[in-house]
């Protein structure tokens, strides 16, 4: 909820807790945009799993956010498993779910994709994980980066929006968007 005071004004998401803010000077004072943020109580880092290399797509399932990019990737990385977590919208449905399914059951990925579909908790899916993988080339900000942070995984993203703001030194890999050999 937006407030004012004395000439500045400043904007919080409903769960504002960890998130960091970013500030403006605009012609009428200095804007103070509060990112939405999680509860560390709740998200609270698992050890890594065992076995071989995971990573977790964790979204909605829509084109823009680019699932297709996350199964080349795990493509050019064969002993890569690859969970997406997340259910299509509307407008992207089922047509997208059949692409990715027809992807997953090729050879070079057959056995090695499992299309989830809504998780009721993301905690539990980050914590089979050895990162996240987020792979849209224009998030506007990426609270599944937070959460998944928060949870203790790195996260492998594009260099944009709002995954340039969350993924800093030490927090994980940003790549160039849409660039799949230097996502894997």
């Amino acid at each position: 909820w937006p407030t004012t005071t004395g000439g500045a004004a400043t904007t919080a998401g409903e769960a504002s807790t960890a998130g960091g803010g970013t500030e403006t000077t605009t012609g009428g004072g200095v804007v103070t945009v509060l990112h939405p943020g999680v509860d560390l109580e709740r998200w609270r880092p698992d050890p890594l799993p065992d076995g071989p290399p995971r990573a977790l797509v964790l979204g909605a399932l829509v084109r823009w956010k680019r699932p297709d990019v996350a199964l080349e990737v795990a493509a050019r990385i064969p002993e890569l498993r690859l969970e997406i977590a997340g259910a299509p919208i509307a407008g992207d449905g089922t047509e997208l779910v059949e692409r990715l399914q027809a992807r997953a059951g090729a050879p070079d990925l057959a056995g090695r994709v499992e299309l989830l579909g809504a998780v009721e908790d993301p905690r539990r899916a980050l914590a089979r994980a050895h990162c996240l993988l987020h792979c849209a080339d224009a998030e506007p900000y990426g609270l599944a980066l937070v959460e998944a942070l928060a949870a203790g995984r790195p996260v492998v993203a594009p260099d944009a929006g709002g995954p340039r703001e969350i993924v800093v030194d030490g927090a994980g890999r940003l790549y160039p968007p849409g660039d799949v050999a230097k996502a894997a």
